[in-house]
């Protein structure tokens, strides 16, 4: 059990996994025009899941629709280290495909790097 946990918490989390504070998750949020999303999200599951997830140092990489508005879409990411981010970014494929990523947005992305909190830091839970 973790330092610093006790009670039902304690009991929901597992020992054999860990995530760094160090690791570089990342939130790009996306209004793609409604009459493209279903184009978008066969696109971008097509184009930029697979190459990203096969980078080096990418972690997660997924592609999230909100239920109640399905144009909303999110991608969430979790890289080893900035470098591996930036490597992305950098990557040949990835600029090639971003101007057509950029054509179904109705408004300009909204990236959020974000940090773990101490307790997202230890451990992981599983069912």
């Amino acid at each position: 059990m973790a330092a610093g946990t006790t009670g039902a918490m304690a009991s929901t989390l597992q020992t054999d996994r860990h995530i760094s504070v160090e690791k570089w998750p990342i939130i790009v949020e996306f209004d793609v025009i409604p009459d493209r999303a279903e184009d978008f999200v066969r696109m971008f599951n097509a184009e930029f899941v697979p190459r990203s997830r096969a980078e080096s140092g990418c972690e997660l990489y997924e592609l999230w629709r909100d239920p109640g508005n399905p144009s909303r879409l999110t991608v969430v990411e979790r890289w080893t280290t900035k470098s591996h981010h930036d490597a992305h970014l950098e990557a040949k494929w990835f600029k090639e495909w971003s101007p057509v990523m950029e054509s179904y947005q109705a408004a300009p992305l909204v990236i959020r790097w974000m940090e773990a909190t101490e307790l997202a830091s230890v451990q992981v839970c599983r069912p």
